[in-house]
């Protein structure tokens, strides 16, 4: 079963690519793309992780690595990013293999077959990445619990975890939320094992950073931008206006800016707790909206494709938490990127692109309202 899922995952993602090309421009469609990319080009001059010269830490290592791979085997043009997308959708098949390996046939079918799935590996960003080392550090967390030599299994979903830290900041306590299933569902030394081995993938990075920077940084210095975005006047829970900006930062050095921008942001929550509340809501609103935020991409087509392949999975996901509630640790385990993605973006932007890494772990959940009562868990 799960190889020919597998096999449907990799045709479908395959599929989708003749539209998707000319639509996103070979998957280069959002302006963070260009910032993978220069990072990218950097390592490969040399130069380390850098958008810029005074942005050497803005983005997480591993995407911009993945990146650099590509770069220096392909070039940088189309024959790049061709290799890219291929590569990606052959990580959206391995994630819907994953799926079906931990919640069944139903949630290897829904990853495989989800329409912003089938999307993700179209685009140059970090989202197929993130998205199979969530459901990897899912399923190797798992396996710790039911299969032989559970401290290896730890201290694999332990990695992982901090893999996807270095693929998307906001993933950053994943490992914590992780660890802690695991003491709660094995016992305590396996949670230690895989806190312990998220922290060691994260050490490189923060160290490099302090040696670079001179400051213990664990994922970007993007944390200041990321909250003023939402913690100003004017702000509306969706993506800041460039005009927005304060002009101060734009002569600031990295770490200043960073801090700069987190105390205006608390400065502002301090003045604005009424405001900052009543968008807490609609942050979390746009970040699981069954359908596309941007007007661009609220075509009839796509709206009707959004509702079909969201309202059922949303419906089913909240029957499994309302009706069978998740007591195996299988279905707790499933919540724990979704809730961690949801607190995450009710304090920074909401987005439907920012609950990506989750989507697999909410087709588990739903899936778990489809398997019959009297199914054994283990």
């Amino acid at each position: 079963m799960i190889r020919k899922i597998f096999a449907l995952a990799l045709i479908l993602r395959l599929a989708v690519l003749p539209w998707t090309l000319p639509r996103y421009d070979w998957g280069r469609a959002y302006p963070d793309t260009l910032q993978y990319e220069a990072t990218a080009r950097s390592l490969r001059a040399g130069d380390g992780f850098a958008v810029g010269p005074r942005a050497k830490a803005l983005r997480p290592p591993l995407y911009p690595l993945f990146l650099a791979v590509l770069q220096s085997a392909f070039g940088e043009g189309r024959a790049f990013a061709l290799a890219v997308l291929l590569t990606q959708c052959v990580l959206g098949a391995v994630t819907a293999a994953l799926a079906a390996a931990l919640g069944g046939k139903w949630a290897g079918l829904a990853v495989a077959a989800h329409p912003e799935l089938l999307l993700w590996p179209s685009l140059i960003l970090s989202e197929s990445l993130a998205i199979l080392l969530v459901t990897a550090a899912l399923w190797a967390a798992f396996r710790a619990r039911t299969g032989v030599r559970p401290l290896r299994w730890a201290l694999g979903a332990g990695a992982l975890a901090g893999a996807a830290a270095l693929t998307r900041a906001s993933l950053l306590p994943l490992a914590i939320l992780v660890g802690l299933w695991l003491a709660f569902a094995l016992r305590p030394a396996a949670g230690l094992a895989c806190l312990g081995a998220g922290l060691l993938v994260l050490m490189p990075w923060t160290v490099r950073n302090r040696l670079v920077l001179g400051a213990w940084v664990p994922a970007t210095t993007s944390g200041g931008w990321d909250l003023y975005a939402q913690c100003r006047n004017g702000a509306d829970g969706g993506p800041i206006p460039d005009t927005a900006w304060p002009k101060e930062v734009l002569t600031m050095g990295e770490l200043e800016a960073d801090r700069f921008l987190k105390r205006a942001s608390l400065d502002w929550i301090r003045a604005h707790p009424g405001r900052m509340l009543s968008l807490t809501w609609v942050r979390i609103r746009r970040t699981w909206s069954p359908v596309p935020n941007d007007e661009e991409h609220r075509t009839p087509g796509i709206l009707a494709l959004s509702l079909a392949a969201n309202l059922p999975l949303f419906a089913l996901a909240a029957a499994a938490l309302l009706w069978r509630r998740p007591e195996t640790w299988r279905w707790t385990l499933a919540l724990l990127p979704i809730l961690l993605l949801t607190a995450v973006h009710a304090v920074f932007t909401g987005s439907v692109r920012y609950r990506a890494p989750a989507l697999p772990a909410l087709c588990i959940l739903a899936a778990s309202a489809l398997a019959p009562r009297r199914e054994a868990m283990p």
